[in-house]
């Protein structure tokens, strides 16, 4: 008999979205259609995926060429305590002041109010003068600690 998976609610699901979390994974499609994926920080701003990038990355050249693209945002603590969700949709790049204030978001996210007002961290934070937005058109959970096997 086939297992369904179960799903998270929608208000998990937002808790997941939201949470301090460590890394997602955005994978984008190059133009020899090889998939792209690297780990990222991310921030979930109004429905959307917002996340600092550099304009000079494979993962921004991607996006430009092709908006195709997933985020996986997931959670594992051994055996099936896993819980995550896929987004896929059309993503875009932003520059400018918006740009910087999404991105200030989500370094403050990772590095706190504090850190991100050091001198190494503003320059390295500086690299990112772009904002990868994911504006997804699926989203699929799965929470595996509601399995009964």
């Amino acid at each position: 008999m086939p297992i369904s998976i179960p799903r998270l609610s929608k208000s998990q699901t937002t808790r997941l979205l939201t949470s301090r979390l460590g890394l997602a994974r955005l994978a984008t499609v190059d133009r020899h259609g090889t998939p792209h994926v690297v780990p990222v920080w991310f921030s979930y701003v109004r429905g959307r995926i917002v996340v600092p990038s550099p304009s000079n990355t494979l993962k921004t050249r991607n996006i430009k060429e092709r908006s195709a693209a997933s985020l996986v945002i997931d959670t594992y603590g051994g055996k099936l305590n896993a819980q995550g969700v896929l987004m896929q949709g059309k993503a875009h790049i932003i520059r400018g002041v918006r740009s910087r204030r999404l991105n200030r978001l989500v370094h403050t996210k990772y590095l706190g109010s504090k850190m991100i007002r050091r001198k190494k961290w503003r320059d390295f934070m500086a690299e990112d003068d772009a904002t990868i937005v994911l504006e997804p058109r699926k989203v699929i959970s799965w929470d595996f600690t509601k399995l009964k096997l």
